[in-house]
């Protein structure tokens, strides 16, 4: 943060667009040199649950945030537990998953490299490693002042849990209750 002058990046999440301006945002970044470096989550229960939570608290006028970089700001944010959609739930991974799978045939063609948040929180200075090398910058030391919101297990993340397991057990997201 604010030494490296190599590299400039921006933050294009796939519900802002990126696939559904497919036929210009491939192109685009194919012919501008425009390395993309795709951030996933392995567990999409889990980033629905972040999504529900940036997207819909209100009340503490913290709406629409997903990161910070104070701990004061990230216990308001982990405090606000979300009501998941039991109705939806299914629907909505599977929205995920398929958005998610559009992205890796979309850039199939185009230089990118791909990182999970779970290999990149056990394993920093590898990930961060690599993705210097991939946009071809001199490795550099990085760290991030960056402040994890939730680091308790899923279960704490929510307040209809149970609800949440009777939904996908037997399901194929099942694996997500239990992958953390």
């Amino acid at each position: 943060k604010n030494e490296c002058t190599a590299a400039l990046g921006f933050i294009w999440m796939l519900s802002q667009g990126v696939i559904k301006y497919r036929n210009v945002t491939a192109p685009y970044l194919k012919s501008n040199g425009i390395l993309p470096i795709f951030l996933f989550r392995r567990n999409l229960l889990r980033s629905l649950i972040s999504l529900t939570a940036g997207t819909t608290d209100k009340s503490k006028n913290v709406t629409d945030k997903f990161h910070t970089m104070s701990k004061s700001e990230a216990q308001i944010l982990a405090s606000y537990k979300p009501t998941i959609n039991k109705t939806t739930l299914i629907h909505d991974i599977a929205r995920m998953e398929k958005r998610r799978s559009k992205c890796f045939h979309l850039f199939n063609s185009t230089p990118h490299i791909t990182i999970y948040y779970e290999d990149l929180l056990k394993n920093p200075d590898k990930w961060l490693d690599e993705v210097q090398d991939f946009i071809n910058v001199p490795r550099q030391k990085l760290k991030s002042d960056q402040i994890k919101i939730h680091n308790g297990a899923i279960p704490s993340s929510v307040t209809n849990w149970e609800e949440i397991v009777a939904t996908l057990n037997g399901t194929k997201y099942e694996r997500f209750l239990y992958e953390d």
